[in-house]
């Protein structure tokens, strides 16, 4: 077949509500040749789960395709009949939807599910479609795959979920694959897991990839090209590394100034968040749709739609939307998703409504963490039947501090959380608060505490009343927890409008019932606030909203914040502290500049290898690990997590019987059997800095290169030969 796999030109979408129809997406031009991935990115709201919605014609029932041509191998799918779409759907394109909850069926086990994709369109007999669903499982690293085809759904961690709904889109070999939000909430490993998935299954089982995300970092590995997606319109297309790291468009440079960097701390550089949201489909300005949240918008911007045409210092295929000073990038710092080169560029492409220096406003940095202990974890221990939740976890939180705690999913992290809030009492341990013992269950708490300790749990849609319209879930929270903000002030604080607070929670996006149960928790004025997960959901526009909004109140108010994330980027930006988790215990612990810096633990290598690594291009991806740090496993390193089971890993966790380190199923580095069999050691290389492992090169300096050394792996140490 000649010509592009996907086709989609001068694409017309609206919704229709009230009778209203409104339009969502406008004129999209978008083309993917074979061996292609391009990816789409913008704010939440943009029309970028539309398009994708759009191209596989499963629009919800209120949404229209007005105008415009969808073509996928040559077929135009807007002529296909309700009975050929089915057929098509899968065959020829096939869609991994931002949950993979939602496109599993509770009921069913997994083999189930993926042999009858082989039943339908192959026609497969059941033992035929048994083989080959088990089969398909193992080309997507869920091995042995037998193991997996009994189990339900509920009973894989998220990475095996995605994994699934990869292997049922994967199964007949669509031509087109469109992936929407498929890494969201997953933690590093996994999320590196999954795209070297997808680059393995590029040519084999893909043609074309259509990859929809947030995360600018992601675009710069899996991508060739990208298409920047605005209030429905396509505002700057071109190769991903052109586009990156030299925006043409104020709205593109705007997206990549909110993503924080290795050398940003909120202690000295307040992120320049975009003021303002994108524009709701029934209010869409006459003009450019960024003029009102563009510094560089002059009266005919605000008049006139400009043209999407030829960028003249790229590649042929780089095109913007120009307006009339006709807009000119500045060279990017560096490979990777990098700021515009100058302040100057971001201070007028940004408004004012949000600083975009390069330093906080006079005053705002917060100061130092104090020593007065707000929260002291001593021994904390939570088993599940013969599964480790932590064990003897050991952490302490002082006022003004912010404690990040890291680790794969399925190392602790929420269960350490849920224990310190009374969710999920402790086995065993003790926690302090103020130097007073507190109950385990929250409901034995004295109210004050309840006031003062607050969570924003990782999974927003459990906790918000569905029944309850947003304002009124918000007002109850200021009420009982005597709060002095006002409801609007609470919920713009935190970009929802008056419209979100009239929605009932159903109605709101994932990241918008986030941004609710955020408001919520700070409702009255908390003294440490338990923050899962809290932006994973969020782009990176909100997300940098919401750690301006964290790094204020600890300024302004001496809040302090347990940090759990699986961006370590935002971790390196927000936190002083960090605490490493793995199998449920603390592995690493100490300043963030030192956990950061090295030396350190092999797992907290994994994790760091896994978040920076070489984006596309070879492109380094902004603040890899520090000053001078290599991309993956670093000069002649391999990253962690080879051969071997792991203890305990984000898919499998850990028996609760282990004796030695409980990294050393996976450690590329371990000394012997002493590493299985004996509790390693807690060294400190630098003052408060810890780490527990048993070979003492990782606690003097860091390690140039590894060897094998009689069936084991080793460390060589400087000097060592």
């Amino acid at each position: 077949m000649s010509g592009p796999v996907l086709d989609v030109a001068d694409l017309r979408v609206s919704y229709t509500s009230q009778s209203v129809p409104a339009t969502v997406l406008s004129r999209v031009t978008i083309t993917i040749g074979a061996g292609e991935a391009v990816g789409l990115v913008g704010e939440s709201g943009c029309g970028k789960s539309t398009l994708a919605l759009a191209v596989m014609r499963a629009l919800p029932a209120n949404g229209t395709i007005e105008a415009g041509r969808i073509a996928v191998a040559g077929t135009d799918v807007l002529a296909l009949t309700d009975h050929q779409l089915r057929a098509w759907r899968g065959s020829a394109a096939a869609m991994v939807y931002q949950d993979p909850t939602s496109s599993l069926t509770p009921t069913l086990t997994v083999g189930e599910q993926v042999a009858e994709v082989f039943r339908y369109h192959e026609g497969a007999r059941r033992r035929a479609a048994a083989e080959a669903a088990a089969d398909i499982l193992a080309q997507v690293g869920l091995t042995p795959p037998r193991q997996f085809l009994g189990r339900y759904p509920h009973q894989l961690s998220g990475g095996q979920r995605q994994r699934v709904v990869i292997a049922m889109a994967l199964a007949v070999r669509p031509r087109l694959l469109i992936l929407d939000e498929p890494t969201t909430g997953l933690d590093a490993t996994v999320q590196a897991g999954i795209l070297d998935l997808l680059e393995s299954l590029r040519g084999e089982f893909i043609d074309a990839l259509l990859f929809i995300t947030h995360n600018l970092d992601l675009i710069t590995r899996t991508c060739d090209r990208i298409n920047v997606l605005y209030a429905g319109r396509v505002l700057e297309s071109g190769p991903v590394v052109d586009v990156l790291t030299e925006p043409g468009h104020p709205y593109t440079a705007a997206l990549l100034a909110c993503v924080p960097r290795a050398q940003d701390r909120a202690a000295s550089v307040r992120l320049p968040a975009i003021p303002g949201s994108p524009p709701r489909p029934a209010d869409m300005p006459p003009g450019c749709t960024f003029a009102a949240r563009c510094g560089l918008a002059t009266t005919a911007c605000e008049t006139a739609e400009p043209p999407l045409g030829s960028y003249r210092s790229r590649a042929p295929d780089a095109r913007l939307r120009q307006g009339a000073l006709g807009l000119a990038g500045t060279a990017g710092q560096g490979g990777g998703p990098a700021r515009p080169g100058t302040a100057d560029w971001l201070v007028r492409c940004i408004r004012a409504g949000e600083p975009a220096s390069a330093s906080p406003p006079p005053g705002s940095a917060p100061p130092p963490p104090s020593t007065e202990v707000l929260l002291d974890v001593h021994g904390l221990t939570k088993r599940y039947a013969d599964v480790i939740g932590c064990d003897d976890v050991n952490l302490v939180v002082h006022r003004n501090e912010t404690l990040g705690l890291v680790g794969e999913s399925g190392s602790g992290k929420t269960t350490v959380a849920r224990a310190i809030a009374g969710l999920a009492p402790a086995d065993g341990g003790e926690i302090r608060w103020h130097d007073s013992p507190l109950a385990g269950r929250v409901a034995r708490r004295p109210r004050d505490v309840a006031r003062g300790l607050q969570l924003v749990p990782q999974h927003p849609d459990t906790t918000l009343n569905p029944r309850r319209r947003v304002g009124a879930i918000l007002a109850r929270a200021v009420k009982r927890l005597r709060g002095d903000l006002p409801v609007p002030e609470l919920a713009a604080a935190v970009r929802l409008d008056a419209h979100h607070l009239a929605s009932r929670a159903h109605q709101l996006s994932g990241g918008q019932r986030q941004r609710a149960a955020i408001a919520r928790a700070f409702a009255g004025r908390p003294e440490l606030v338990i923050c899962d997960e809290p932006v994973s959901s969020l782009d990176v526009s909100v997300q940098a909203v919401i750690l301006n909004l964290l790094a204020d109140l600890q300024a302004e108010r001496g809040t302090s914040y347990l940090f759990i994330s699986h961006d370590l980027a935002v971790v390196r930006y927000l936190a002083h502290t960090v605490a490493v988790i793995y199998g449920g215990r603390i592995v690493e612990s100490g300043p963030a500049d030192q956990v950061f810096a090295g030396p350190r633990h092999p797992y907290t290598e994994l994790l760091l290898t896994a978040a920076f690594r070489p984006g596309a291009g070879g492109a380094a991806r902004p603040g890899a690990g520090g000053a001078g740090r290599p991309g993956a496993g670093g000069a002649g390193r391999p990253a962690a997590g080879g051969a071997g089971r792991p203890a305990a890993t984000a898919d499998e966790p850990g028996p609760a019987t282990v004796t030695g380190c409980v990294f050393a199923g996976r450690c590329p580095v371990r000394v012997g059997s002493v590493c299985e069999t004996e509790p390693p050691p807690w060294r400190e290389p630098q003052p408060g800095h810890r780490i527990r492992c048993h070979h003492p090169a990782f606690a003097v300096a860091a390690v140039p290169g590894i060897q094998p050394s009689n069936g084991d792996t080793v460390l060589v140490a400087p000097g060592d030969g």
